[in-house]
């Protein structure tokens, strides 16, 4: 994991932007989730499809 950053709040949505290093490709996705640990999930499941 090269970065990542985590929004929330009582009026927004949660939201996690992520950029992982795969080999000598960068992979960076954003995601909103039920939570902050739930938004970084669905980032790092956009980008690997695991």
């Amino acid at each position: 994991m090269d970065y990542f950053s985590v929004q929330s709040g009582s009026s927004i949505m949660a939201t996690a932007s992520v950029k992982l290093i795969c080999g000598s490709e960068e992979k960076a996705e954003e995601a909103t989730g039920n939570g902050l640990v739930d938004a970084v999930y669905q980032a790092i499941n956009r980008i690997t499809g695991y």
